[in-house]
């Protein structure tokens, strides 16, 4: 007798059985197919309502080295995606704050944090990086020309507030000639430079991002990344916090 022959003549014994006989003799028999059947349904919802649950991304940006400030009640992201009319339910402003980095002595946690942010640059996954004076020229390998993200009249209204590096030395960079102890200067005017990039905008200190977080001492800057995604709500919240 076959394995399929006996199969049918134990269901043709159980036909006139009752239910709870009929269950048992299914979970006795079939209980790993059951079990089987049941993860991968539950895979599959979870993989779905992953998917329906997700948001669409904003603005993504890194405020290196910051602090969230304790006096601080508000919520800057809520507040700008309000400023955007955009629904928080359906989208998302992904803001990395309380970060930790430092280019001169080198530990677990910088190397992470600057592994996170070459990973999400390179993916295109990060619109914008708020750094301090001691990170800026490391990270000015990743911030872009604001000439080719800005217009000539955007240009002309941060003028004041631009911070440039020599061409020249951030090429030795992304090439890897430059030692790190001769990471490009940044200047807060380009007379004087021989090929200028104007790769940030200094923050003020009337900032309103200051009023929820904190930063080391010195300039801070904000620099837009090479594969920016959200461009226009990037600009949109510098406008913001020069309020």
């Amino acid at each position: 007798m076959t394995a399929r022959e006996a199969h049918k003549q134990q269901w043709d014994k159980l036909k006139d059985k009752p239910l709870k006989d009929k269950l048992k003799y299914i979970f006795t028999y079939y209980w790993a197919a059951i079990l089987g059947v049941v993860c991968v349904i539950a895979f599959v919802a979870s993989w779905v309502g992953s998917i329906l649950l997700q948001k669409d991304v904003a603005l993504s940006g890194y405020l290196l080295n910051s602090i969230t400030d304790p006096a601080y009640s508000g919520d800057l992201t809520q507040e700008f995606l309000e400023l955007l009319q955009l629904d928080s339910n359906e989208y998302d402003f992904k803001l990395h704050a309380n970060t930790s980095y430092s280019s001169t002595e080198i530990s677990d946690t910088s190397v992470a944090v600057l592994e996170s942010i070459v990973v999400q640059v390179a993916a295109g996954e990060l619109d914008f990086i708020v750094t301090d004076l001691e990170t800026y020229p490391i990270l000015s390998a990743y911030f872009t020309d604001l000439r080719t993200v800005m217009t000539a009249e955007q240009l002309e209204k941060w003028k004041d507030n631009l911070v440039y590096v020599e061409k020249d030395a951030l090429e030795r960079l992304t090439s890897g000639e430059l030692d790190t102890v001769e990471l490009p200067q940044y200047f807060l005017s380009d007379e004087g430079l021989s090929d200028p990039l104007p790769l940030g905008i200094l923050l003020p200190a009337s900032s309103s991002l200051f009023d929820a977080y904190s930063f080391p001492p010195g300039d801070v800057i904000f620099g837009i990344t090479r594969n920016v995604q959200n461009l226009s709500n990037t600009l949109a919240f510098l406008d913001y916090i020069f309020e």
